[in-house]
């Protein structure tokens, strides 16, 4: 411990004023707060071997949590134009953080009209295939799809818009800081869809949830 001198000394007999007592137990309180600082700790005294792994940052990765378009859009498939969920992991913490994460993945459209199968063949409506665009009847297919990334319900990473054509990959990040507490980490999907022939829908492939919480 430091040597600490209280501002004010008493002599025998001298009115004491609240104040001045108060003043002096503040000079000292800070000494018995439990803080570790340089003003009570010898240099070098704290070594990163004696800190636990982990202990100041809490980093991850989460594999493969991404829902199936039967999830996301419900038995029927129905076609919407309001966000879905794709993915939902809840972390709980025990003190305030920087939360850094990052969703990465790949995707397929799957025409959802009869059964989930990809949608690598031109059909009886003219419709562009997945992987080849031999066919020139390519714009009667309006389907778009919009990701975004929500750390407790705040957007903090949106896509561009995607449209109808290929298998692909997106990446999103975001920082937010949180609360000692649940904290939940979304993906979501929009698809926007004016098929009337045909519902098309997004299928996830490898996908994986990069996070990182760093104590405040």
């Amino acid at each position: 411990m430091a040597q600490k001198y209280v501002p004010h000394t008493f002599r025998t007999g001298e009115v004491i004023e609240p104040t001045r007592v108060n003043e002096n137990a503040r000079a000292l309180a800070n000494e018995f707060n439990g803080n570790i600082d340089r003003e009570n700790l010898r240099e070098d005294a704290i070594k990163a071997s004696h800190i636990a792994v982990q202990s100041c940052n809490r980093i991850g990765h989460v594999q493969s949590i991404a829902k199936t378009p039967a999830q996301m859009f419900g038995a029927d498939f129905s076609a919407t134009a309001s966000f879905r969920t794709a993915m939902l992991q809840t972390f709980t913490l025990k003190s305030d953080a920087i939360l850094l994460c990052s969703f990465e993945f790949t995707y397929d459209w799957v025409n959802t009209g009869t059964t989930i199968t990809a949608y690598n063949n031109v059909t009886s409506g003219g419709f562009i295939p997945i992987n080849t665009q031999s066919v020139s009847s390519y714009n009667e297919v309006v389907s778009i799809a919009i990701f975004s990334l929500l750390i407790n319900g705040v957007e903090v990473s949106r896509a561009r818009s995607v449209i109808f054509r290929k298998t692909d990959s997106i990446f999103l990040s975001g920082v937010q800081p949180v609360a000692a507490g649940q904290v939940d980490v979304e993906c979501q999907v929009k698809i926007i869809d004016v098929t009337e022939t045909h519902k098309f829908h997004i299928s996830f492939g490898t996908n994986v949830l990069n996070f990182k919480f760093k104590k405040r």
